[in-house]
Formats: C-alpha cells, structure tokens, sequence
C-alpha cells in the first residue's frame, strides 16, 4: 500500500492503486494522481504544455519546450526570439533580469540576439555599444585579423612584446619585422653589395658573394664580401691549351689558345679556349710564289747576260773577219 504522501503517473495503461482494482478505469491523458487517501483517488492534475510537449521525469511529469522557445513558469514556453537555432531562459520575479539567450561558441548576446562574436579560445568577445567587436585576449596573445594569436614572431628566440596591443618584434640582424614576423632581408637586391668580380647569394639571415668564373679568393682567409676575388692565371695549368701546336693567352677571367706561326685554328669559330691547329698551307703558297718569282727574275737575268755575251761574241767574230778581209 502507498504511503498517502506518494504520487503514481499512469500513461494509458491499466493498473491498480492499493488494494483497489483500477482495471474499469482508462486514463485517456498523461494524468499526475497528486493527492489520495488509503486507495481512494482523491484529485488529479493533468501536464499542460504551451509550445512545448510533457516528458516523465522520475514520478513526475514536466513541460519542456520546443527548440527555440523559453519556459516561463510550469507550463508555458514563450519564442526566445535569439535568432535562428538559439535557446533561451526567462527569470520571472522580483529580481529577475529577464530573457536571456543561450548562445552558442562564437555567439554572444547583445540587444536580446544572438551575434557572431569569435575571438578564438584565447581571449573573450563582446560587442560595443556602436555595435562593434572587441577581442579581450589573454596575456601573451594580441588581436590579429579578429582573433587573439600567440605573441610569436617566427624565429626561435626573438623577443615579442606587445605594447598597447600593438605586436612589436626585435629581430636580429638580416631580419626584418614585417607586420609582426621576422622575415629574411635580401641583401642581394642592393647592386653594390658584393665586390667587383663576384656575384650575390642570399641566405637565412645574410649572404653571400661568389666568386665569378674564372676567379678565385685572393687567400684562404680571406672574406671575399670585403676583399672580392682575384683573376685565376689559367695558362700556369699544364693541361690548359693541351692540343699540339698551340700556346695559352690568359684573360681577364678566362683564357684563350691560339696557334702557334706556321699554324692556322681548325674551329675558327668554336670557344677559343678549345682552339686545335693544323699546318697553314697558305703561307706555304705564299713562300713558294716568292721563291718562283725571285728564280724567274734570276732566270731572266742569267738568259739576258748570257744572250748579250752571244751578241758580243757574235760582233767581234764580224769584226774579226772584215779585218782580215781588208
């Protein structure tokens, strides 16, 4: 038997109450039995539920609203009016504040609404009078593009420091901070950088100048950012200019084989430092048209001495014999 104090739900089923059958009794509603004496229902009291629906709760039955709507006393839920998807509670009473909305990650209330307000996990949104967002970020954590971000600059063991929320790199040197990360200086940029001779490499934090082709550091020891370089005197390598027949001409910052006398370039026009030679035959020709002409001058000369003795001899033999003619 139950105590008189206890209640029992009946949900449209038959059942018994104490000692007295109940099996003539249908209970057409969800209906709360609130008071009783020994196995005599007394009074009952049925769940109501305005924009809402009743849900059993241990020995109970209570109104929960709908999705959108807010419960205002036991039984009726009123539109939250927090905007699409939010929730809401009303505190009816003397010190009551009223609606107010549940909102979501991201969302805060203002004006009775639900507004997107997100500053990430590292700080709290509001929005201002006027409407406008503000980010109330951790320490250590500044506001960039809307949201509260570690107070990092990019490189390992750089001081960040925030000065009136304003994110403030010291960089070391090569570096520069641009808009609050330190980022690589190309010092290549600048024409004059490297000495004469030599060409610009950048690298993390400085660089570099190279040697150009045909040149090399002036010493081991040497910084060739502020000694530059010095033209390499290929010719002094035996095998520079290797083909027969040639010699070495060192350039500034190359060489080129040329033909020895006598010898004329096979690849006139190939890379000079590859020259290969071979017998110039055109100055052979040019020696023999001498030769030629010299012994045909001597020829001409002996023909005509020898020819005028013929003359001479020939006159006096005339002069001979008229002479003993007479």
């Amino acid at each position: 038997m139950l105590p008189l104090t206890q209640s029992i739900l009946f949900h449209n089923k038959l059942g018994k109450f104490g000692d007295k059958s109940l099996d003539q009794t249908k209970i057409n509603e969800t209906t709360a039995l609130t008071k009783n004496v020994g196995t005599e229902v007394l009074e009952r009291s049925e769940c109501k539920c305005q924009n809402g629906k009743c849900v059993s709760q241990g020995n109970q039955e209570v109104c929960v609203c709908d999705p959108g709507f807010g419960k205002i006393g036991s039984s009726t839920c009123e539109d939250c009016k927090c905007g699409k998807g939010f929730n809401c509670t009303f505190d009816v009473g003397i010190f009551s504040n009223g609606k107010k909305c549940i909102c979501s990650k991201g969302f805060v209330e203002k004006d009775g609404v639900c507004k997107e307000c997100d500053c990430g996990d590292n700080g709290e949104c509001e929005i201002s009078r006027a409407g406008e967002k503000i980010c109330k970020c951790k320490d250590g954590y500044f506001v960039s593009n809307g949201k509260c971000e570690d107070c990092k600059c990019g490189l390992n063991n750089t001081k960040c420091e925030l000065i009136e929320n304003i994110k403030i790199c010291s960089c070391p040197n090569g570096y520069r901070d641009s808009r609050g990360v330190c980022k690589d200086i190309d010092e290549c940029i600048f024409e004059t950088i490297c000495p004469p001779h030599t060409k610009c490499i950048n690298t993390p934090g400085s660089y570099e100048c190279a040697c150009e082709e045909g040149y090399e550091p002036k010493s081991n020891l040497s910084d060739t950012r502020v000694d530059g370089c010095q033209d390499i005197d290929e010719c002094l390598l035996k095998e520079t200019c290797s083909f027969p027949s040639t010699k070495c001409v060192n350039l500034p910052g190359s060489y080129k084989c040329i033909c020895l006398k006598g010898f004329q370039p096979i690849n006139k026009y190939g890379d000079p430092r590859y020259t290969r030679c071979r017998d110039d035959k055109s100055s052979w020709n040019a020696v023999n048209i001498v030769f030629g002409v010299m012994l045909g001058v001597f020829l001409m000369i002996f023909l005509t001495a020898a020819f005028y003795k013929y003359r001479m001899t020939l006159r006096r033999r005339r002069e001979g014999l008229l002479v003993n003619a007479l």
